[in-house]
C-alpha cells in the first residue's frame, strides 16, 4: 500500500505549453464570443461600480429614517469601497486557481444577494454590513476583469479590447449620481438598491449565458483531466502527477503576495501613489460637485446629478481614444526600438494625457470658484476625466 502523500505549498500552475487548439486556447476562438465576454464583462464592471456613487444622494434621507450620525451615515457609503480593496486579496489568485469563470459566477450572484439585503436594511448597522459584503464581492470585476481581457487577446491586438472594458469601470461612478439623484427623488433611497438588483439579475444571466471559462492552465488542465476540485483541497497536478496545496495555502499565499510587492518592489509603490493621486481626486470631485451645483447655481438634485455626465464623457472619450490608438503607438515604439515589446512604450499616451489632467483641475477649480457660466467648470471637468483616465487606462494595461 502506497504511503499517503503529504500536501506541499506550490505556486498556481503555469500554462502548460504544447496546445493550441481552440477548446484550450481562448486566443483561437471567433471574434464574437471574444468580444461577447468583453461586453457583458465591462457591462459587470459598470454595474458594481455603478452602486458606489448611486446611494450618496440619499445619505441625508438615510440619516433621517435611521436617526444616525452623519460621519457613520457616510460611511455606509464609503464602506462600499472598502470592500473593493478586500475582495480583491482573495478573488484575484483564486482566479488562477479555480479559473475565472466559476469565481465570477458565484461572486455575482453573492453582489446580488446582499444589494437586496441593502434594500431590506431595517438600521443603519445593517445597511453598513451588507454594503461591505456587496462591494466584496463586487470587486469581481475589478479583481479579474483586466485578466481575462488578456486571456482573450494577445498583447498585440490588446489595445481595443481594454478600451471597451475600461468604459465600464470609468462610466460607472459617474452615471451613479445621475441615475441615483432623480430615482431617490421619485421612489427614495432603497429603490436604488432594488434597481441596482435588477440591472444584476440582468448581469447574472449575461454572465451564466455568455462568460466562459479563459484562464488557459484551467482548461488544459481540465482537459487532461488533472484538475481537481474539493471544500478542503484544490488539486493542481503537472504533467506528472505531482504535487497539491490545501486551500489555507492558497489563502494565506493571496493575503501575503500583495503585501510582498507592496513592500519590495518599487515599480508596485510607484502604480499605487498614482492610483491613490488618482481616485483621491476623482472621488474628491464626486463628493462636492453635486454641492457645488446646488448651493452656487441653485440646481436640483436630479438637475445637479446631470453635471457628473461631463467627467463621464471625458473619460468614454479617453478610453476610445486609448484604444484606438495604444496598439499604434506601441507597434511604431517597437519597430524603433528593435522590435522590444515592454509596458512602457503604451506610457507614451498618457505622458500627454496626464498633463491635461492637471490642467482641466486648475480649469474647474477656477471657474467654480469665479462662479462662472455653468459651462464653463464642466468644459474644465471634461478635460480634468480626459486626462486622468488616460493614465488610469494605462495603469489597467501596464502588464502588457
Amino acid at each position: 500500500m502506497e504511503p499517503e502523500k503529504q500536501d506541499v505549498a506550490v505556486k498556481p500552475p503555469e500554462t502548460p505549453r504544447g496546445s493550441d487548439e481552440p477548446g484550450t486556447n481562448p486566443h483561437l476562438w471567433t471574434p464574437w464570443k471574444r468580444w461577447s465576454i468583453i461586453t457583458v464583462v465591462s457591462y459587470v464592471e459598470c454595474l458594481t461600480h455603478l452602486t458606489s456613487l448611486m446611494y450618496a444622494p440619499g445619505l441625508a434621507e438615510v440619516q433621517r429614517e435611521f436617526d444616525g450620525s452623519g460621519p457613520l451615515t457616510s460611511f455606509s457609503m464609503t464602506i462600499y469601497v472598502l470592500g473593493f480593496a478586500v475582495g480583491p486579496l482573495l478573488l484575484a489568485p483564486l482566479s488562477e486557481v479555480w479559473g475565472r469563470a466559476i469565481i465570477y459566477r458565484i461572486c455575482i450572484l453573492l453582489f446580488l444577494v446582499f444589494t437586496i439585503a441593502c434594500a431590506l436594511s431595517t438600521s443603519l448597522d445593517m445597511l453598513i454590513a451588507f454594503r461591505f459584503f456587496a462591494g466584496c464581492f463586487g470587486a469581481a470585476p475589478v479583481a479579474i476583469g483586466g485578466a481575462i481581457v488578456a486571456d482573450l487577446f494577445p498583447v498585440q491586438r490588446r489595445g481595443k479590447a481594454m478600451g471597451l472594458y475600461q468604459m465600464g469601470p470609468l462610466a460607472g461612478p459617474l452615471l451613479g449620481p445621475v441615475i441615483g439623484g432623480f430615482v431617490i427623488q421619485q421612489k427614495g433611497w432603497r429603490w436604488v438598491f432594488w434597481v441596482v438588483s435588477i440591472l444584476a439579475g440582468f448581469a447574472v444571466i449575461c454572465v451564466f449565458i455568455v462568460v466562459k471559462e479563459t484562464h488557459r492552465a484551467t482548461l488544459l488542465h481540465r482537459e487532461r483531466g488533472t484538475q481537481k476540485f474539493s471544500l478542503r483541497r484544490t488539486v493542481h497536478s503537472n504533467s506528472n502527477g505531482e504535487a497539491n496545496s490545501t486551500i489555507t495555502t492558497v489563502v494565506l499565499r493571496a493575503l501575503s503576495r500583495p503585501l510582498v510587492l507592496l513592500f519590495r518592489s518599487p515599480v508596485v509603490v510607484l502604480c499605487c501613489l498614482i492610483v491613490f493621486a488618482l481616485f483621491g481626486t476623482m472621488n474628491i470631485i464626486f463628493s462636492t460637485l453635486g454641492i457645488i451645483y446646488q448651493t452656487e447655481y441653485l440646481f436640483s438634485a436630479g438637475l445637479a446629478g446631470l453635471v457628473y455626465l461631463s467627467m463621464a464623457l471625458g473619460s468614454v472619450s479617453s478610453a476610445l481614444c486609448f484604444g484606438f490608438l495604444s496598439d499604434r503607438v506601441r507597434r511604431r515604439l517597437s519597430a524603433r526600438n528593435d522590435g522590444l515589446i515592454i509596458p512602457e512604450l503604451r506610457l507614451a499616451l498618457a505622458l500627454v494625457g496626464t498633463p491635461l489632467g492637471v490642467a482641466g483641475l486648475f480649469w474647474y477649480g477656477w471657474a467654480a470658484q469665479a462662479h462662472t457660466y455653468f459651462l464653463v467648470p464642466l468644459l474644465g471637468l471634461f478635460v480634468v476625466g480626459f486626462g486622468l483616465t488616460t493614465m488610469q487606462v494605462w495603469l489597467e494595461k501596464s502588464n502588457s
